[in-house]
């Protein structure tokens, strides 16, 4: 958490009943928790999504009771939260969801990576906002490193009416944070990509698909590390302790990832080289690039490149990254500099023009009807995430904790599934299928386990064939 997103919280703190800090990525709400934790007291924080489990962080069942209770209708001083808690919590027709609405009012809201609203639901969530600043007496505060015309597009999408501010009105100071250049490096076969990683001590490779990133770290020699969601919480953890380990000690190494590594996570490397996509993607990707600035902006460079390898590029022609990449392609031509403001705002406002119908497709209006607000059609249809996917918990023969989770699921119901959180892989429904047809899948207890470890692999995640070597 930056030290300006430190000082807003004291800025505010005189203002309103409570903040509430909203993020887009489970993966880096907990480390924005610590710090206001210990800059506010544990009591005053409250942190709510999915995964969390307020027995396991609490020092008595009492305290785990109470903020069990207060998550219900966030009754705490500052919270941290997801986008998906937030809005559910906006749109939901459930009472267990409405409990925390009146709370709400007279807050502070803090988007972080406001850019990231998905497209699908950018018009309800501006519209939510607009509602909650005008009628229940909150303020919001964006923050981004790429930061969208939010006056425009309020307005644009029929959210008017509300007053907006920019909090950092002289710009001048933004050169300082350009820690590094940033180059097209056109088409790039991947003996090519660690041509240029091997000019370095510490490298990053970030690509578009999990088949790409398996596929680069399969070709790549010497120490390194591989992070996607096909990998448990618990494995990604581990590689990033392993990755900060060789950053410290200064050791030679490449860390292959998809895009999940671009926000918040706290990792400086010497190069980054990023696969052609969004520029929003771009500049996070960058941030990762000398990010503590100790060394000269001219020694570090990120690269956007395309792959020689057609089978391993995007190609799917209605793919939302594939729409971003072609208006990057185009921004990196016409800009020296992709960090400009004016270069970043006309990124946005090419590609939301473009996708201006999907941007605006749940408009709320749609539920209204002639005898008013179909609050339940409109909840339905308010699928903020994809919930689509299937939650597979990988069983680890080694690792007694989780051994001693799963034996008190049938009795501890909720709080053991929490507990059970880190150890599990989200898959598609094809991916799901894959391994159901290999038959190494079991439902217990309201939970489907992955029951041959054959199929898991601790650096690179869920396998769909057991490529073991037997001696028979």
């Amino acid at each position: 958490t930056s030290i300006s997103q430190k000082v807003l919280i004291h800025y505010f703190w005189s203002r309103a009943k409570r903040i509430i800090y909203v993020i887009p990525f489970t993966s880096i709400i907990e480390q924005n928790s610590k710090v206001y934790k210990n800059c506010f007291g544990e009591d005053a924080v409250l942190e709510h999504h999915c995964n969390f489990d307020y027995y396991e962080h609490s020092q008595s069942s009492e305290d785990a009771d109470r903020f069990a209770r207060s998550a219900e209708n966030w009754d705490a001083s500052i919270i941290v939260t997801t986008n998906v808690q937030f809005f559910k919590s906006i749109y939901t027709n459930k009472s267990s969801g409405l409990r925390k609405l009146h709370n709400i009012a007279d807050s502070i809201i803090v988007f972080d990576e406001a850019h990231m609203f998905p497209s699908n639901y950018y018009q309800p969530c501006l519209e939510a906002i607009k509602i909650l600043i005008k009628n229940y007496d909150c303020t919001a505060l964006f923050l981004t490193a790429t930061m969208p015309d939010f006056n425009k597009w309020l307005d644009v999408l029929n959210c008017r009416g509300i007053k907006t501010k920019n909090l950092i009105e002289d710009i001048s100071p933004y050169k300082a944070f350009e820690r590094c250049n940033i180059k097209n490096a056109g088409r790039l076969s991947c003996e090519g990509i660690f041509n240029i990683c091997d000019k370095y001590t510490s490298s990053l490779i970030v690509v578009n698909s999990k088949k790409a990133a398996r596929y680069l770290y399969s070709k790549l020699s010497g120490e390194k590390y591989h992070l996607s969601t096909y990998m448990t919480k618990y494995d990604r953890e581990r590689t990033l302790t392993a990755v900060n380990g060789a950053l410290k000690e200064e050791r030679k190494f490449v860390l292959i990832s998809t895009s999940l590594i671009e926000a918040g996570v706290d990792l400086d490397f010497e190069c980054v080289m990023r696969e052609l996509a969004g520029l929003d993607n771009i500049l996070q990707t960058a941030g990762r690039c000398n990010r503590e600035g100790k060394e000269d902006k001219d020694d570090c460079t990120a690269y956007v490149f395309t792959f020689e390898e057609d089978d391993l590029a995007i190609r799917n022609s209605k793919s939302e990254l594939l729409k971003k990449s072609y208006f990057t392609e185009d921004i990196l031509k016409k800009y020296d500099n992709v960090n400009d403001i004016s270069a970043v705002t006309e990124y946005f406002d090419r590609f939301y023009g473009y996708i201006k119908e999907t941007l605006s497709a749940m408009d709320f209006n749609i539920a209204i009807t002639k005898s008013g607000f179909n609050f339940a059609s409109y909840a339905k249809e308010f699928n903020y995430i994809d919930e689509n996917s299937i939650d597979i918990v990988i069983n680890y023969p080694d690792i007694e904790e989780q051994q001693e989770i799963i034996k008190k699921l049938p009795y501890e119901g909720k709080s053991a599934k929490r507990k059970l959180q880190k150890y599990v892989v989200s898959l598609r429904s094809y991916d799901f299928n894959k391994l159901e047809e290999q038959g190494v899948l079991d439902i217990r207890n309201g939970m489907c386990f992955l029951t041959n470890f054959n199929y898991y692999n601790e650096s690179i995640g869920i396998k769909f064939e057991d490529d073991t070597d037997y001696i028979l």
